[in-house]
């Protein structure tokens, strides 16, 4: 068992990964076998212990994922919307907690053409694909191409289409209805953090869940750019008034169908029952100690620990102050 219970421990290390591969960067990662536990396996011997009988009845598996996301300049795009059968499109039903100001796009506007919003998509595509080709086949240096990517997405820009919007810290919006236009943009003046997210969302890999029609004109040091999927992006946009309503997307908290997240503030201590689920909880200020029957782990901020159903009971002692936790977990 591990005998790690400080994040001032330092083999208390965080596992790092991406949003299109699901290992974790090993480089990163310095724990050997028996220094640690692995989660999935836990689960696998008693999944009702560690997840609680009514996520391993209504879920089947842990299907949370949480992400510390920092990112500027991201594709458009969108997941489909949950219950949708498509052969390769899987939903991912995602929230977001902004931990500092940021901008993204949200939604499209109301009164556009989406059509002659899809003919831009597609122009941009078209113009992008023929650039790459010319660096490819060296009839054009990145430079170049950049530059003239640059230009044609001015004249040709599919940022007239949607939302434009400024997060507050500790924002929150909520994308899993599906359906839902998005992206997060930037200004290295006024946002040089770019958006920087507590991401809460439904355990689903990028290849099969994010749809993309625009990739802001970016092309890669080689030449080549990413691929879209601009016929099912319009095929699975919402285009309702309702659905692309930023005053319904930005919200106060998270809680869907598929997760709930609580904004805990610990002046001393709190001592709660677990809902039927596991626990996450993150540090987002101060430090605390996180003790259920089964041990103790102390934490500073931006650290974060698994709670299993089966302690029942947790006491959250602050170290000094106020700290402020989020709890996340199924309902």
């Amino acid at each position: 068992m591990t005998q790690i219970t400080d994040s001032d421990d330092p083999k208390f290390c965080p596992e790092i990964g991406y949003a299109d591969v699901s290992d974790v960067v090993t480089e990163h990662f310095s724990l050997s076998v028996g220094e640690y536990l692995n989660l999935s396996d836990l689960i696998l011997e008693n999944p009702a212990e560690m997840l609680g009988q009514k996520v391993v009845e209504k879920f089947g598996v842990l299907s949370l994922l949480i992400k510390i996301n920092q990112s500027k300049g991201n594709s458009f795009q969108l997941h489909v919307r949950p219950g949708v059968d498509d052969k390769r499109w899987k939903p991912k039903p995602e929230s977001w907690y902004y931990l500092e100001r940021g901008l993204l796009t949200c939604g499209i506007r109301s009164g556009i053409s989406v059509e002659e919003y899809k003919q831009v998509c597609v122009a941009v595509d078209e113009f992008m694909h023929d650039i790459s080709n010319q660096v490819t086949t060296g009839a054009l240096s990145i430079e170049e191409a950049r530059e003239k990517a640059k230009v044609f997405v001015s004249n040709n820009n599919p940022r007239e289409f949607v939302n434009f919007v400024e997060a507050n810290k500790y924002d929150v919006f909520d994308m899993s209805k599906g359906g839902l236009h998005h992206s997060w943009e930037e200004d290295d003046i006024k946002l040089p953090l770019g958006n920087v997210i507590y991401e809460v969302q439904c355990d689903q890999m990028d290849p099969v869940s994010t749809v993309r029609s625009f990739d802001q004109g970016k092309i890669k040091d080689n030449g080549t750019i990413r691929e879209l999927a601009i016929e099912d992006y319009f095929k699975y946009l919402d285009v309702s008034a309702e659905g692309n309503n930023v005053d319904l997307i930005r919200q106060t908290s998270i809680s869907t169908p598929y997760y709930v997240m609580d904004v805990l503030n610990i002046k001393d201590k709190l001592i709660f029952d677990l809902p039927d689920s596991f626990v996450h909880l993150y540090v987002r200020e101060g430090e605390v100690t996180v003790e259920t029957e089964g041990g103790l782990v102390h934490m500073t901020a931006g650290y974060s620990c698994f709670v299993p159903k089966g302690a029942a009971k947790v006491e959250i002692k602050s170290g000094g102050g106020e700290a402020v936790v989020l709890s996340t977990y199924l309902p």
